[in-house]
């Protein structure tokens, strides 16, 4: 994993070479000579569309390290899917992780990037489950493809809401290194949701990767 600083956005970006990528504040104190401190491990479930029950649902491992240039968290899966967060608990006790705490599961409708409309049975359907991570006090989501997006959590939710409100989809094409055109670059389909019980904005794309963006 590679740490730039984006001076576009100013803002950190973290950069994976299974090609995720996360974005962080600037932080103040910013140094370049220290590593990674493991953190915390988990090891959520999550349940594909068609399933109800945890029972048989996908186990992915996750880890936690802090940024000790930075002070924030890094989340990494074991599919290399990456987000960063911050916390202001200290470090738990390795002898006493606590396991995440499951909110609730959605499932997302995606559509890839030469796919006008939602289309039943052929659009793909995306399971997300939503945890709290009581060692953090961060939220997160997971795909059922293994992706993960972190937001600040307040410790309450919308009272009475569920589910999620599309706000609309996109086709953003991706060029490789060196190539200089989007003529030929690869697309890919996202779609942008509220999350209706954080207001939080999630966006998705076909691959299955999850990004959110806070309220």
């Amino acid at each position: 994993m590679e740490l730039f600083h984006d001076r576009g956005t100013n803002r950190l970006l973290y950069v994976c070479e299974s090609g995720a990528v996360a974005l962080a504040p600037v932080p103040g104190g910013l140094v370049t000579d220290r590593g990674p401190k493991w953190h915390h491990a988990l090891e959520p479930k999550v349940r594909a569309p068609e399933q109800e029950k945890f029972d048989s649902a996908k186990k992915f491992g996750l880890e936690v390290f802090k940024d000790e240039n930075t002070g924030g968290l890094i989340y990494i899966t074991e599919v290399g899917a990456i987000a960063s967060a911050s916390t202001t608990l200290p470090q738990p006790d390795p002898k006493a992780i606590k396991a995440p705490k499951t909110q609730y599961g959605l499932v997302l409708s995606v559509r890839k990037a030469d796919e006008p409309d939602f289309v039943e049975g052929k659009t793909r359907r995306l399971g997300v489950e939503i945890f709290e991570d009581p060692n953090t006090g961060v939220l997160f989501y997971l795909t059922d493809a293994g992706y993960v997006a972190t937001a600040p959590f307040a410790g309450k939710f919308v009272p009475d809401a569920k589910g999620v409100t599309w706000k609309g989809g996109m086709a953003l094409g991706a060029r490789k290194s060196g190539q200089e055109k989007f003529d030929t670059a690869k697309k890919f389909g996202i779609e942008v949701f509220q999350d209706n019980r954080t207001e939080n904005l999630i966006f998705v794309s076909e691959t299955g990767s999850i990004a959110v963006l806070p309220k």
